[in-house]
């Protein structure tokens, strides 16, 4: 039986995106394209504890146009909401879904729920592939 690994890196988009800290960048994008191509799972984080639709609608179309060839990628839209409401999230979500699928039509999108993700029962729903 083949095993399967899953690291979960953080990435800032900031960071990503904006940063003039060339080195910390390049560094995190080699990592992040040495475990891609070993096949190993990679979950791309957007680590926001707020709402932020358009940074992440931009960072997540760079994201989805460079990696979705991949399937071993896992986009997690918004990490550990803080104080916003479901149907906020929900809203927010789903362009973000939208966002992704038109470049990306397969791989795995992850979906955080308020509190931190701590409560589920006010936010479970299905989203189709």
């Amino acid at each position: 039986m083949k095993a399967h690994f899953l690291i979960l890196l953080p990435l800032i988009a900031v960071i990503l995106i904006c940063s003039s800290n060339s080195i910390n960048k390049n560094d995190k994008k080699l990592v992040f394209d040495a475990v891609i191509d070993n096949g190993i799972y990679v979950i791309i984080d957007w680590h926001s504890h707020t709402i932020k639709t358009d940074q992440a609608i931009t960072f997540f179309s760079k994201m989805a146009e460079k990696y979705k060839d991949y399937p071993n990628v896992i986009y997690e839209i918004f990490n550990k909401p803080e104080t916003d409401s479901w149907s906020d999230v929900k809203t927010y979500s789903i362009k973000l879904i939208e966002t992704i699928r038109a470049i990306d039509k397969g791989n795995f999108i992850l979906v955080g729920s308020p509190h931190w993700d701590q409560f589920d029962n006010s936010s479970i729903c299905i989203f189709n592939r």
